[in-house]
């Protein structure tokens, strides 16, 4: 996963808020932070594991909103 820390809350105000943390972890997300990283001279970016990808699919799993 291209993401070297991603910290989340279980709920949040807003709905819109909320969606980030799965746009972050899809592949849409994972493509984008890819392009960026090769524009910063990110070396090396490894392909998302499956048990990091299920861990954050359970965190994602358990948002809420207010709303």
């Amino acid at each position: 996963m291209l993401v070297s820390y991603h910290v989340g809350c279980t709920a949040y105000e807003d709905q819109l808020t909320a969606d980030l943390m799965p746009y972050v972890v899809s592949e849409e997300g994972q493509a984008a932070a890819a392009e960026v990283a090769g524009v910063a001279g990110v070396a090396g970016a490894a392909p998302n594991s499956g048990a990091l990808h299920e861990q954050a699919r359970m965190a994602i799993d358990a948002i809420s909103t207010a709303s």
